[in-house]
């Protein structure tokens, strides 16, 4: 999954260079794949055969907590950062399957949405680089517990000429852990 963060965050000092920043966080994620087959036969070979499209969109708004120390030097000051974090994101899923041989009752279309409301916490570590000019950047690397709570399926198939739709409501608890690296850019007025 790849895409935009955006994230304002306010930084005290507690004692010396011992700081600490509130962070809130908005960030869309996502991720396209799409796969094709068609026949080998060079008569009929940009007749699709099979396609298969999933999307992945991940979204939501976190708050995030650090606590850092500053290093300062003569043109940059580096700060290593521990952070924890707590938000709420939405998930949806769309997957669309088509075959056709161009035989009726062969043919098959399946699409399905799948909403999720998710729960997510973490701890990061990293460093941060600021220029005395303003511009910073940092990268960390964080482990994330996402707790999915509610999901919603929408279900449409049709095939060799009949079709049906369903749709059903669960509630969860599972949960699933992942790492992820962030590299980020930034400005300090």
């Amino acid at each position: 999954l790849l895409g935009p963060a955006l994230g304002f965050a306010r930084k005290w000092y507690i004692i010396g260079n011992l700081t600490t920043t509130t962070e809130p966080m908005f960030y869309y994620l996502q991720n396209n794949d799409t796969s094709v087959e068609v026949p080998t036969n060079e008569a009929i070979s940009s007749y699709q055969v099979s396609q298969l499209k999933e999307r992945y969109e991940y979204y939501g708004l976190r708050i995030a907590q650090s606590l850092g120390y500053t290093f300062e030097f003569d043109a940059i000051n580096i700060e290593p950062f521990v952070q924890a974090y707590i938000g709420q994101g939405l998930n949806r899923t769309s997957i669309h399957y088509h075959w056709d041989t161009q035989i009726n009752s062969e043919h098959l279309e399946y699409d399905s949405t799948i909403n999720e409301n998710i729960t997510h916490q973490g701890f990061s570590a990293g460093v941060q680089f600021i220029g005395l000019n303003g511009y910073m950047s940092f990268l960390k690397v964080s482990k994330n517990t996402l707790t999915f709570k509610k999901r919603r399926t929408k279900s449409y198939e049709s095939s060799g000429g009949t079709s049906s739709y369903a749709e059903s409501k669960e509630s969860l608890n599972d949960h699933l852990d992942k790492i992820s690296v962030t590299l980020g850019l930034g400005y300090i007025f």
